[in-house]
């Protein structure tokens, strides 16, 4: 089911790419309804564009691949990174655009939410990682978005550093944002146990 939900959000974009790219070289619906049909070329052009609509899992080559069977998520870590600085190169109006909105509402978020206890003890993996909201005797946890949360999620650090008058409160933040956007170096099965010495 979960496998299901994600890949519908990863639909939208990836249409939205390869219909562009199409558009990019005159293929409209009305054209292709005609009977006309893209070139090879301009199909792969569109393939790679859908690939690239979201993380491009596919990306990373055989070095990748082969790091990626003792690491997993490395390479998904890997090209995370990759589009995000990409997304700022290419696109900047859009990326800050996305950003900004993205700030707004962390900042709205820790507004309603920085008085709470239950908030203020949370660990920063759990703080800077999830928006949380509690329902009756529940927490709800909404994952934040990577690469894309962690300017809110920074902004939402200091925040929390001057509310509490703690500049040490930032690093919870920075330990957060490094595990997200930095592959591991160490093969999956060597972490629980370096984790228990």
């Amino acid at each position: 089911a979960v496998r299901e939900v994600v890949n519908v959000s990863e639909v939208g974009p990836r249409l939205a790419g390869f219909r562009g790219a199409l558009e990019k070289h005159g293929f409209t619906d009305a054209r292709m309804a005609a009977g006309e049909t893209p070139t090879r070329d301009v199909l792969i052009e569109a393939i790679n564009a859908a690939n690239d609509g979201t993380i491009n899992f596919k990306r990373g080559g055989y070095i990748g691949e082969w790091i990626n069977k003792f690491n997993p998520f490395w390479n998904a870590t890997a090209q995370g990174s990759d589009k995000y600085v990409r997304t700022w190169r290419d696109h900047p109006a859009r990326a800050a655009i996305g950003t900004a909105a993205l700030a707004t509402a962390t900042t709205a978020y820790w507004l309603a939410r920085r008085q709470d206890d239950d908030y203020k003890e949370q660990p920063g993996w759990l703080k800077y990682g999830f928006w949380t909201f509690r329902v009756g005797d529940t927490t709800i946890r909404i994952p934040r978005p990577f690469e894309w949360g962690i300017v809110p999620s920074g902004l939402e650090a200091v925040l929390n550093s001057l509310e509490e008058k703690n500049p040490a409160a930032f690093a919870a933040f920075v330990a957060q944002a490094t595990q997200q956007v930095l592959p591991g170096a160490l093969p999956a099965a060597v972490e629980p146990v370096l984790a228990q010495v």
